[in-house]
């Protein structure tokens, strides 16, 4: 690495940014709907301003502190950085324009390991897109716990559910497992035939020899083999094992996602043993060089493996990458060829071709790995 220039990005593992989605609850009142907003907030050239609401509720103890960055999608104008804040009550307002995704970012400093209850919701003109409670933990081994929710916005359209990096390994430890899991979404307004955060999915679990229901996170409970979600509550839902270990052995699980234009599938594998990944901590972009308008910059990922050294990635590894501000100013080409602002599942090599220089001088290129048998973490049950 010694030959080459460095700019060091860390960013984490799995942080598919543009793609994440987090739940909403189920039981939102009539009037606080989402299906009731301003038809306009849902319309592309009727949207200027588009008001969202960020309230964070919970109980810090003495020296806690919480600082929230707020963010959008690839291409995003939304860049916010809070102070850091011990109020138990925190409300933070934006216009999020037409943008038609945002995340939250909340850096939580704790000097207890009780879990703290936290409530945060997330609104559009006093209707719900996200309103959910958790338990937080003080995490051991770092000086912060993170918590990130996010969530698409009115202007979201999607063609489909992507189901790239969809299988993931089940491995035994305890009888019961509540498994996490989240489908991507193609994020696009160009489809005529597409879905919103107002449409209905049926979501549905089969399994050949393993007993699963979902595990709704909200309600605490399972909620059987069947539920109806809108995208922004999908990640509500868990997998809930019912057998012991001996049951499950060499079983698949599939969750089907459905509505009246289309259907896709989520796979699990349960196995009795999982094979060994390198654990990703964090992904380094390196260029070869500085860049000026008109040079092609070689990008190449590395990451901090569990000894807290630099390792490559092996040569088939699949990459997400997105252009995050200035995106006027470059392009990302594949290795076939294809240029864009966001391109998913490419290998090595990435290349950045510069455009032109923007007054900041700074352009921000993210870079997420898709999980694959050689990188990675698998759930234990």
């Amino acid at each position: 690495m010694s030959n080459c220039f460095k700019r060091r990005i860390l960013v984490d593992f799995f942080a598919f940014t543009l793609l994440l989605v987090i739940s909403c609850s189920s039981n939102q009142s009539i009037e606080n709907d989402i299906s009731t907003l301003n038809q306009n907030y849902f319309i592309q050239d009727s949207v200027k301003s588009t008001p969202v609401k960020i309230s964070l509720n919970w109980q810090p103890r003495a020296y806690d502190r919480v600082k929230i960055r707020i963010g959008g999608s690839f291409c995003s104008s939304i860049e916010f950085s809070s102070e850091w804040m011990s109020d138990s009550l925190i409300s933070l307002e934006i216009d999020a324009g037409s943008e038609n995704y945002i995340l939250v970012d909340c850096q939580f400093e704790l000097s207890s390991f009780y879990p703290y209850k936290v409530s945060y919701t997330l609104s559009v003109d006093g209707k719900y897109l996200v309103n959910e409670d958790l338990d937080l933990y003080k995490e051991p081994a770092s000086p912060f716990s993170i918590h990130r929710f996010s969530c698409f916005l009115p202007l979201f359209r999607s063609s489909g559910i992507l189901t790239v990096g969809s299988t993931q390994f089940i491995c035994p430890e305890h009888p019961i497992a509540y498994v996490r899991y989240r489908p991507d979404c193609y994020d696009s307004l160009a489809f005529d035939s597409s879905f919103d955060i107002k449409d209905q999915f049926t979501l549905s679990i089969e399994s050949d020899k393993n007993n699963v229901i979902f595990y709704d996170r909200f309600l605490k409970r399972g909620v059987g083999k069947t539920v109806k979600a809108r995208i922004n509550e999908f990640q509500k839902y868990e997998i809930l094992l019912l057998e012991s270990e001996n049951s499950v052995e060499n079983d698949s699980i599939t969750v089907t996602y459905s509505c009246s234009k289309f259907s896709t599938n989520f796979n699990f594998i349960v196995q009795k043993e999982c094979p060994q990944l390198k654990q990703v901590h964090g992904i380094i972009v390196n260029f070869n060089k500085k860049g000026f308008p008109g040079d092609t910059l070689i990008v190449t990922p590395t990451f901090t493996n569990e000894n807290g050294e630099e390792e490559y990635f092996s040569e088939d590894t699949e990459f997400s990458v997105y252009i995050r501000n200035n995106c006027e100013y470059a392009d990302i080409l594949s290795p076939e060829g294809e240029l864009g602002k966001f391109i998913g599942e490419m290998k090595q090599p990435i290349k950045l071709v510069i455009l032109g220089t923007p007054d900041n001088g700074i352009i921000g290129l993210r870079v997420a790995v898709i999980p694959n048998n050689k990188y990675g973490a698998y759930s234990k049950y």
